[in-house]
């Protein structure tokens, strides 16, 4: 995920937040689908490699966008939200992809991936501003953080998406 972080950095810059949290997300979740109707292991395991570079482009776009909404004096809390809620997601889906693994493996992967691409589909929407632009810097209020990230449907929705994962895989 170290490389991948980084060039998600660098997408985010010269691309966009948005563009780059999109990108991550879909082409992520289009290897989760694809996941579901392979069988060969060598393939399942190349998915799942390119799968590992492209969710974690997602990470630094995630954090630039919550330090664009939130204040500067409560950046510090809302990160902690924002990676308990990504702990959080850790602990749970493996939890619970052992549970759904139990009764298919296609399904496993059929869940992650469509859940997951519901929240890709609707950042574009969820993400703009009144202008319809995406959010710029220094978009924050004074309400502070909970306020500022409460307001923001998507990044709520996103901190609390628990995925379904397979035991023994990693999410970024």
């Amino acid at each position: 995920p170290g490389f991948s972080v980084v060039v998600g950095g660098r997408l985010s810059d010269s691309g966009g937040l948005l563009p780059t949290m999109v990108l991550s997300r879909l082409g992520g979740d289009a290897v989760s689908l694809t996941l579901a109707f392979v069988h060969a292991p060598l393939f399942i395991v190349v998915l799942i490699i390119v799968r590992g570079g492209i969710l974690p482009l997602f990470s630094p776009a995630a954090q630039a966008y919550v330090a664009d909404i939130v204040p500067k004096d409560d950046l510090y809390p809302a990160f902690s939200v924002q990676r308990v809620a990504a702990n959080a997601g850790i602990i749970l889906g493996p939890m619970l992809g052992a549970f759904l693994l139990h009764d298919s493996f296609a399904i496993l992967f059929l869940l992650s991936g469509s859940i997951a691409a519901v929240f890709g589909l609707a950042a574009p929407t969820l993400l703009r501003g009144a202008s319809g632009e995406p959010r710029k810097a220094g978009a924050a209020t004074s309400t502070g953080f909970s306020a500022a990230l409460l307001r923001d449907r998507y990044n709520g929705t996103m901190s609390l998406e628990c995925e379904f994962k397979a035991p023994g895989t990693t999410h970024q």
